[in-house]
């Protein structure tokens, strides 16, 4: 889900002539490929793993690295993935209202690397909300949207080690149910009160309980006696726009340039005075954008697709018209309430988080994973609840776990590895009425990272968003103080803290704490009609020929609690959307 930029010959003179940014590009001397993907991560590497399995010479394009470490395959570092400077992309996120107490630049960090955001994340896997998967089908007339349709994706991805219903035994990506709980020293909540489920994890327990992710689909496609050499993946390169044949609207290929951290969002950036040439690789057939909820738009744009009085202000000539571009960006609101225990968790009390000889717990991970800290994500259990009844399904996800997780700050991987007394309750509020963010260029520079502004709460006009994540957050409270086996753990709540106690100083509280994670929908599904369609039900962008959107911006709302396994599941059907259109223009 990596979106590939280039840098420009001048950052100065791409800020402030109209000059073109791309009169230094070559053609390359590289062979036509039948497909390019733009961006590794569970879009784009599904995808460009099918196509080369299904025959065709493939081309995937990630701006990161190919990088596994440590940090990236041991469940419990995600939090240290994050900040591995090799694939961290930082972003910068306005949130809303100022005068309201929301914050105006929060740190949203990504994943830049082959993979993209599944080398980091937290490695839970849920399954989407049936409604929504129902929406999309009654809107295009498709039943192939619809959950039953849907399912068999679930169950092609999927190999359970926890056989159930619905589940799938024979997919790439590997799944189990890791419960520490018990572990932790008895019970924390009664389970027939609270009714608390296990999360399920894409951990490998074959492979030393170990990170599953699209990742080693893609090096297992590559590694293929058949597949493989149809597969072609260039990491460290950077997309800078879309090729056209000359002034139409049909694309024809990518422009790119080579090299190590280019883009601004990387820490390891930096500017330099002497540039490779950018060049032009071509696709016979299409061209399919997987470059994530900020960087598709930000690539749409950079090429003349969006909306013309935008792409005016940066002398960018529309070449169609599409509005939505960038519009539509919603994510759900998060927040954490942090409990501070009255004495350290044995789980976890001697681990150093280093994976070194002197850490213990690294020790006791290789030998025994399956009873270590090191093999579990770090949220453990969730409770699931519905803010009303009117809603389908539950609307409020509460994952817990011993972790000191306030919202992502820069230096929170330390401060978690550090602190060894703390649980957390993270609230998430799905379906949140406010759809009205937007992802914007900042310059005409593919360098530099777009302006994003989420607009929390925008349009929360009855109050019902954000009534429903303070009455989570008194419901977990409640579980704190009532639970059968919390009375004697609990010190006191960090945060928000017991002095904080009317619903409008927690109102208050959650627009200065709130955060978010899984922003979506800026290039969405729709009909041609619709005011803020950019792609079809098929993947198609309006308007243009051969170049398609597989990423978690084409949902038209939030799809689930958590996005990997939907954007999954997505990914295999336009595998088989593409792969049926292929063959049918080949008959």
């Amino acid at each position: 889900m990596r979106f590939t930029i280039a840098i420009l010959a001048s950052l100065a003179l791409a800020a402030t002539s109209n000059a073109s940014p791309f009169s230094r590009r070559q053609t390359a001397p590289n062979p036509e490929y039948d497909f390019i993907v733009v961006g590794s991560g569970p879009g784009g590497g599904v995808l460009a793993s099918r196509l080369a399995l299904a025959g065709y010479q493939t081309l995937l394009i990630d701006a990161g690295p190919d990088y596994s470490s440590l940090n990236t395959t041991i469940p419990v570092f995600n939090a240290k993935a994050s900040e591995d400077p090799q694939i961290e992309w930082d972003y910068y996120v306005r949130q809303g209202d100022a005068s309201q107490g929301q914050r105006q630049s929060v740190w949203y960090p990504r994943s830049g690397g082959l993979g993209g955001c599944a080398e980091h994340n937290s490695m839970i896997h849920m399954y989407p909300f049936p409604d929504k998967l129902d929406e999309i089908a009654t809107l295009f007339n498709d039943p192939t949207w619809n959950d039953n349709s849907m399912r068999q994706y679930f169950q092609r991805i999927e190999n359970a080690s926890y056989p159930e219903p619905g589940n799938g035994q024979n997919g790439w990506l590997q799944t189990t149910v890791v419960s520490l709980f018990n572990y932790l020293g008895g019970n924390l909540w009664d389970d027939k009160l609270y009714q608390y489920h296990v999360i399920p994890s894409t951990i490998d327990i074959n492979k030393g309980y170990k990170r599953s992710s699209v990742y080693d689909l893609i090096k297992m496609t590559k590694q293929d006696p058949q597949a493989g050499p149809r597969l072609t993946i260039w990491t460290d390169t950077l997309v800078t726009s879309l090729e056209f044949a000359g002034d139409t609207t049909t694309v024809t290929g990518v422009n790119y340039i080579q090299g190590r951290h280019l883009y601004s969002a990387s820490p390891l950036s930096r500017r330099r005075k002497s540039l490779p040439p950018i060049r032009t690789v071509r696709a016979r057939r299409e061209v399919i954008l997987s470059a994530g909820t900020f960087n598709t738009p930000q690539l749409l744009m950079l090429s003349g697709i969006g909306d013309p009085a935008h792409l005016s202000q940066f002398n960018i000539p529309t070449r169609v018209n599409l509005p939505g571009v960038g519009r539509n960006l919603q994510d759900k609101i998060e927040v954490a309430v942090n409990i501070q225990m009255n004495d350290t968790w044995v789980l976890t009390n001697n681990c150093t988080f280093t994976a070194t000889s002197e850490d213990p717990c690294y020790t006791y991970y290789k030998d025994t994973p399956q009873f270590s800290a090191y093999g579990v994500s770090g949220a453990l259990i969730g409770l699931l609840k519905k803010s009303d009844p009117k809603v389908p399904t539950s609307d409020v996800h509460i994952a817990a776990g011993p972790l000191d997780f306030r919202g992502y700050e820069k230096g929170w991987s330390d401060r978690a590895a550090k602190t060894k007394n703390v649980w957390t309750a993270l609230i998430q509020k799905a379906r949140p009425s406010s759809k009205s963010g937007r992802v914007t260029l900042r310059s005409t520079s593919p360098l530099d990272t777009p302006k994003i502004d989420i607009n929390y709460f925008s349009s929360d006009t009855n109050g019902a968003d954000m009534a429903a994540v303070v009455q989570a957050i008194k419901y977990a409270r409640e579980v704190y103080a009532t639970g059968v086996n919390t009375i004697d753990w609990v010190d006191r709540e960090l945060s928000p803290g017991a002095h904080i106690k009317t619903d409008a100083e927690l109102a208050a509280w959650v627009r200065g704490h709130q955060f978010g994670h899984h922003a979506c929908c800026t290039a969405a599904m729709g009909l041609k009609s619709g005011p803020n369609a950019v792609v079809g039900g098929d993947f198609k962008v309006w308007g243009v020929q051969r170049l398609r959107v597989v990423d978690h911006s084409v949902w038209r709302e939030n799809p689930g609690f958590f996005p990997t396994t939907p954007l999954y599941m997505m990914s295999e059907k336009a595998a088989d959307v593409i792969i049926a259109a292929a063959k049918a223009q080949s008959a």
